[in-house]
């Protein structure tokens, strides 16, 4: 990744990285891979982590680069469960990386050590799977669900997104 989006360190596991320059956005999105984040699971070190489901790709891991699908970043958490895992993390709508610290477990209720699902995948720009809510007529189901216009958007209907 360019120097400007990777994730600084911090005590508390969670530090946002500077804005990127546009033009350093552009040659990592559509260029760039790691794991894809699908689903996150309530209360799992994942969860607790603060992963985001659909817009976050799992880039780094314990500073080492997942840019292909070799089982390095399954090694790299099974090898860390029970000990403190480094997780750099690119977010497709923010643009920016953040770091996240969490311990791979068996023992937080569910199915994985992550408690998430995750697929190896280009970075993709958000247009290309999220939907922008712009309008909201009154009495409709998105009114119903509470939608903000501008400020919402539907990152996933069933399988269409």
């Amino acid at each position: 990744l360019p120097e400007r989006l990777r994730a600084s360190r911090g005590e508390m596991g969670l530090v946002p990285s500077v804005e990127a320059e546009h033009e350093e956005v552009l040659d990592v999105i559509g260029k760039e891979h790691g794991f894809r984040v699908h689903n996150v699971e309530p209360g799992s070190p994942g969860g607790e982590a603060g992963l985001t489901s659909i817009l976050d790709y799992i880039v780094v891991a314990n500073g080492v680069r997942v840019d292909q699908d070799d089982g390095r970043l399954v090694q790299i958490i099974t090898e860390s469960k029970g000990q403190t895992l480094q997780l750099c993390v690119f977010n497709t709508h923010t643009l920016r990386t953040r770091e996240l610290t969490l311990v791979p477990n068996d023992t937080w209720g569910g199915a994985g050590l992550l408690g998430v699902t995750i697929r190896f995948d280009v970075l993709h720009s958000p247009d290309k799977h999220t939907l922008h809510v712009l309008d909201v007529y009154e009495k409709s189901p998105a009114s119903d669900a509470e939608l903000d216009p501008y400020n919402d958007y539907v990152v996933a209907v069933g399988d269409l997104l």
